[in-house]
């Protein structure tokens, strides 16, 4: 399967989520810094093997960050979602067809999702 969760909207989550709790700072700041160094080794353009390598890397430093106990509810809820999409936060590492975010197709759709709303509201 190529499911890739989105990291946008994680690292805009934990973002905001850091801004309102001083313990998800370190979340925060991992989960941007491990984004960006990540995409960096996809521009690349490197071996299967050496991808296979940097997302096992990757993926034990996820894990890290969800198996520490987080006192805030937010802040735990923030985990429990890297948890539940552990196996899709890091697709595009090994898949070169993959991108980190779902930016170009959410891009794709603006067109049509504001059509439908500019008409929607006409038949009100």
């Amino acid at each position: 399967s190529k499911l890739q969760r989105c990291w946008a909207h994680l690292l805009r989550e934990a973002k905001y989520v850091a801004e309102r709790h001083e313990e998800a700072e370190p979340i925060s700041e991992i989960l941007h810094d491990l984004h960006e160094d990540l995409t960096a080794f996809d521009e690349e353009d490197p071996p299967a093997s050496a991808r296979e390598r940097r997302r096992a890397q990757a993926s034990l430093c996820l894990e890290e960050l969800i198996r520490a106990d987080y006192e805030t509810e937010e802040v735990t809820q923030l985990a429990e979602k890297i948890r539940n999409g552990l196996g899709s936060w890091l697709t595009f590492v090994t898949e070169p067809d993959v991108d980190s975010t779902n930016n170009r197709a959410e891009r794709a759709l603006r067109e049509q999702v504001v059509m439908r709303k500019m008409f929607g509201g006409l038949r009100s």
